[in-house]
């Protein structure tokens, strides 16, 4: 019998400032962890580095599937927000 797949999730977030959600997702996304659950995380983040900090250059975030999307930006910019939506789309169907 072979293994089933993993169970697949996609997390989104606009920015991994320090902060209450961002810290969720970083918490809840360790691969090593997911995987012995059969669960397959990856994080979906915007690039932004705000005021309060960032996630990108911690160490924590080594352990998680973590990719920027250049479009995806935390204050409203319709057109980037269009590229961003596309973007996402085409990025789901994929995995």
């Amino acid at each position: 019998m072979t293994d089933p797949e993993p169970v697949r999730v996609v997390q989104l977030i606009t920015t991994l400032a320090r902060g209450g959600a961002q810290a969720t997702v970083v918490a809840s996304s360790d691969a090593e962890v997911m995987a012995a659950d059969g669960i397959e995380v990856s994080v979906l983040a915007g690039p932004e580095v705000t005021a309060e900090g960032s996630w990108w250059d911690d160490p924590a975030i080594e352990r998680i599937r973590v990719e920027a999307v250049a479009d995806l930006i935390r204050r409203p910019a319709p057109l980037r927000d269009l590229a961003a939506l596309w973007w996402l789309i085409r990025e789901l169907r994929r995995r």
